[in-house]
């Protein structure tokens, strides 16, 4: 099984930040003796060179992450063994899974969210990266680990125009391209996805009330460049194809006239192709499901970052990929009836656990009062 991966941008990778982040990464301590694959970047210009990597044949799904090295992926297939929990669509935060996720990955099940669901949570702070002077050069510096649109970055077209899909009912940017489907096609085509709403910000009208609007933006899936969108003017233009259908619109000119991309965007070498792709010995490409490690650190804002439980973090990098082999691999997935189950029994055994500990004080407690009594 050959996989093939489109190199990361290397302005991501400017100073010791992509390092940092991953110090004791339970997805490298994973990797090491597992039969990870590192894919390097290759020492060439070639923009359309795609990384590549060879499994074992028989290979049902493996981890990808980019962010513990700064030149490529490593690739690490599951153990025989390991599973997958696929948490419920649902934009709700599962609570009761805060204390299981590292006790079940020690049982070897990785849980994780549907691409979906993580679509679905990209929020609106998304950093545009910082360029800085470097004497006659210059570099871009992005903390792209606290970027939800890369927590969430599409593999491949049918997804990226999902994420448009799947917003049109909270996001008028979506509902404008949607609405002009030559731009829509344009944009899927060049790797561009949608990438969150914007907090509200005040606008200078003198002495005039003017409601707060929500900017928009959008995400290159190649570059990483975020491109906002005023939400004004994207509120003016669909009220403007309401008012008048039969006025030529000038939306179709301001969606074409975005700078969607950074100068050395490599989009044209991949256009239309898929960020990450598997294929058989033959060249024929395989049919893959992507999912995100499910991390309640990143999730939740109840849980703290010197939570003991949680001081393993999870590189938003890290990808699940599961193989469509041919055969049958329902094993593979746990399902929810018996993740409930596990849940009753990871809570009696924490219970039990709990009493044999207060128990065990309770009897020192006693024995050290006999030795007051005695003195």
């Amino acid at each position: 099984m050959i996989v093939r991966c489109v190199p990361q941008p290397s302005h991501l990778f400017f100073g010791s930040g992509s390092r940092e982040f991953c110090s004791g990464s339970v997805d490298m301590e994973h990797a090491s003796g597992s039969g990870a694959v590192v894919l390097n970047k290759p020492h060439r210009r070639d923009k359309a060179q795609y990384l590549m990597g060879t499994l074992a044949k028989d290979t049902a799904a493996f981890i990808l992450t980019s962010c513990t090295r700064r030149d490529g992926y490593v690739i690490t297939p599951l153990r025989a063994g390991e599973r997958i929990y696929v948490i419920k669509d649902s934009l709700e935060f599962p609570v009761k899974f805060n204390n299981l996720v590292l006790k079940l990955r020690e049982r070897g099940i990785w849980m994780v969210q549907s691409q979906l669901r993580a679509t679905s949570r990209v929020n609106t702070f998304v950093h545009q990266a910082e360029v800085i002077g470097l004497g006659f050069a210059t570099a871009y510096k992005h903390n792209a680990h606290n970027c939800p649109a890369l927590s969430s970055l599409p593999n491949s077209t049918d997804d990226r125009q999902r994420t448009f899909e799947s917003h049109r009912d909270e996001s008028e940017l979506c509902r404008l391209l949607l609405d002009h489907p030559s731009q829509l096609k344009r944009y899927v085509y060049e790797g561009i996805f949608y990438s969150g709403l914007h907090p509200p910000r005040t606008r200078d009208c003198g002495k005039v009330d003017v409601p707060s609007v929500q900017d928009e933006s959008v995400f290159c899936s190649f570059c990483h460049c975020k491109t906002s969108f005023d939400g004004k003017r994207v509120s003016d233009y669909l009220m403007e194809k309401q008012s008048a259908e039969n006025v030529e619109s000038g939306a179709e000119a301001f969606l074409f006239e975005q700078n969607l991309h950074r100068p050395d965007c490599a989009f044209r070498s991949y256009s239309g192709g898929a960020m990450v792709r598997v294929e058989d010995a033959e060249g024929c490409e395989r049919k893959t499901q992507m999912f995100f490690l499910f991390n309640p650190a990143q999730e939740s804002d109840s849980v703290g970052d010197d939570d003991d439980a949680f001081s393993h973090k999870v590189c938003p990098y890290t990808r699940v990929f599961v193989v469509d082999t041919g055969q049958q691999s329902s094993s593979l997935f746990v399902s929810h009836e018996e993740m409930s189950y596990m849940i009753l029994q990871q809570y009696e055994k924490d219970v039990s656990e709990l009493r044999a500990m207060v128990s065990d004080v309770s009897e020192a407690f006693d024995n050290v009062k006999k030795k007051l009594l005695f003195i």
